[in-house]
């Protein structure tokens, strides 16, 4: 099985989460999904060739989930990354990064001016 079997189709692993190519007695090599990961990365042209370094997947998967997370939502992020509880989400994806604490911060204000020209009124 390619790589991208068990990332597309986690059913297809093992009860222990080992991801196995062929035999499952043999583990695959530790730089077999990394090699994969860099060509994928290549061909859809976010890495120059023959790059090896620099875009790991948990960086990938990190960004993406706060990306995800800022455009759509907490809810859709969760879903997107597959995971079946939503704390497990915001547990590791749920920090706000500083534009978001400005906007809020922004909001709040503009909330409160507006109360006091109502209350003014």
């Amino acid at each position: 099985p390619e790589p991208d079997d068990f990332l597309l189709y986690p059913e297809k692993r093992t009860p222990d989460r080992r991801v196995y190519w062929a035999d499952p007695k043999k583990r695959c090599a530790p730089n077999t999904v990394h090699r994969w990961w860099y060509r994928m990365l290549e061909q859809a042209g976010l890495v120059g060739h023959g790059v090896r370094s620099g875009l790991n997947m948990h960086r990938s998967r990190h960004t993406f989930a706060t990306e995800m997370r800022r455009v759509a939502g907490v809810e859709a992020a969760s879903q997107a990354l597959g995971h079946s509880d939503l704390s497990t989400t915001l547990g590791i994806y749920g920090h706000q990064d500083q534009r978001d604490l400005e906007r809020a911060m922004e909001a709040l204000a503009r909330t409160r001016e507006a109360d006091s020209r109502d209350d003014e009124s």
